[in-house]
């Protein structure tokens, strides 16, 4: 009787963990703010986003950057031309071109080219892309291109509209940072949307 007592209470614990957990997620989908920068990109925390920027969807330049104190730069783009060496599917290894403004046009469409994906000299692997709607200020469907992109123990989330590409960079844990991160960057354009600025990074 006392072990079925312990395990009663045992159970009753976890279920009030859990409920306390479903709360707290509950208050950050319906709303709680997370930080930004005096830049207005998403807020930093060291790891669910540690740098930011964003790009002209037509050209490639980068409009706004901004980066974690402590963290080095470049953080996203080499801005020269460079050659990497890779293993072809016969076991042979090929040169290729790698420019970071064209991989990053190109991965931002979900469809990497031929060199993948480079940043700050880095390689990135896409490994989802989907389309996202959200809802809008104006009661008008818009969507955006969502892509995520692991290396081992980072990655980036590219957000595209005709206008504009975020970046937004995090590192850690895949479960638990890059899902923080795609948070951030949901609901920062989802107010960019509502103000008007995503569609044209000009504005």
């Amino acid at each position: 009787q006392e072990q079925e007592q312990e395990q009663e209470q045992e159970q009753e614990q976890q279920e009030q963990k859990q409920e306390q957990q479903q709360q707290e997620n509950q208050k950050q989908t319906e709303g709680e703010e997370k930080p930004q920068s005096d830049d207005g990109l998403p807020g930093f925390d060291d790891e669910d986003c540690y740098a930011a920027a964003l790009v002209s969807a037509k050209t490639g330049e980068i409009k706004y950057a901004v980066a974690a104190e402590g963290e080095a730069k470049p953080l996203f783009r080499k801005e020269e031309t460079y050659s990497v060496s890779r293993m072809k599917e016969d076991c042979t290894m090929e040169q290729v071109e790698v420019d970071e403004r064209r991989c990053l046009l190109e991965a931002a469409r979900g469809t990497p080219g031929k060199a993948g994906l480079w940043i700050g000299g880095e390689q990135f692997s896409v490994t989802s892309s989907s389309e996202v709607t959200i809802p809008s200020a104006k009661k008008k469907t818009v969507s955006f291109q969502m892509v995520l992109a692991n290396r081992p123990g980072k990655g980036v989330y590219l957000a595209r509209s005709p206008g504009a590409i975020l970046v937004a960079r995090w590192k850690g844990d895949h479960d638990h940072n890059a899902g923080n991160c795609r948070w951030l960057v949901y609901h920062f354009i989802v107010d960019l949307f509502n103000k008007g600025y995503f569609h044209d990074i000009n504005h």
